[in-house]
């Protein structure tokens, strides 16, 4: 036999079908999973089995593939869901430093007598903000540590904190966006436009980081936290 013994590659393909996550986190588990593998089919053949038997006696110790895809959704929830907190906890304070900074600074104030709009912009966002926080720092609380893998209720709580802190910064970055917008209509000669591109650039590049974590959240969710 020539190349990747097949087997493997057939039990591989099929976990890597179903499985959830960035592709890198991806990568890394199925690197673990084929290590491991190769270790169990190795030692079958020094007990004297051929390669074949080999490959099918490591594949059945690993069990069946829906109870690794439900195990690696696990995983892919603590891993995911503590980087997604982590990248809410320190960027929330930036994109709040820019944002304000920037719709406030200007060769021209276009809301010199403070339009309610506005005023209610500013409370949903420090509202929002104030949520992204609270439901980041209760979901890094939450799986902090490997026991939140054994605990599918702690699993669970920490999920939907992760979800909850990815989407109240979505909604922030909305309403900024909704600011700036009312900003260049209310007033387009007092919009910096040299600098437009630091909070614009940032918040996009975030806006599509958190989105695409949040769908990998909810993907996995799905398998880990379905009773």
């Amino acid at each position: 036999m020539t190349g990747t013994p097949r087997d493997i590659d057939a039990y591989l393909a099929a976990v890597a079908a179903r499985l959830q996550g960035s592709r890198r986190h991806r990568r890394q588990l199925l690197e673990e999973m084929r290590d491991g593998l190769e270790s169990a089919a190795e030692h079958h053949q020094q007990a004297g089995l051929s390669r074949a038997a080999a490959e099918r006696a490591a594949v059945a110790e690993w069990g069946e593939v829906d109870l690794i895809v439900r195990d690696l959704a696990s995983a892919t929830l603590h891993c995911e869901g503590t980087r997604l907190s982590s990248t809410v906890l320190a960027i929330t304070p930036v994109l709040a430093l820019v944002w304000v900074t920037f719709l406030l600074a200007g060769p021209k104030d276009p809301w010199p007598q403070g339009p309610p709009e506005v005023e209610l912009g500013g409370r949903l966002l420090g509202t929002l903000a104030s949520i992204a926080v609270a439901a980041a720092l209760c979901g890094l609380l939450t799986l902090r540590g490997t026991g939140a893998l054994t605990r599918p209720g702690r699993q669970r709580l920490g999920h939907q904190a992760n979800l909850w802190a990815g989407t109240g910064l979505l909604l922030g970055l909305t309403v900024n966006f909704l600011l700036l917008l009312d900003r260049v209509l209310s007033g387009p000669d007092s919009v910096d436009w040299q600098w437009a591109v630091i909070p614009i650039g940032l918040s996009c590049y975030v806006t599509f980081s958190v989105h695409r974590t949040l769908n990998h959240l909810r993907a996995a969710g799905r398998l880990a936290c379905t009773p």
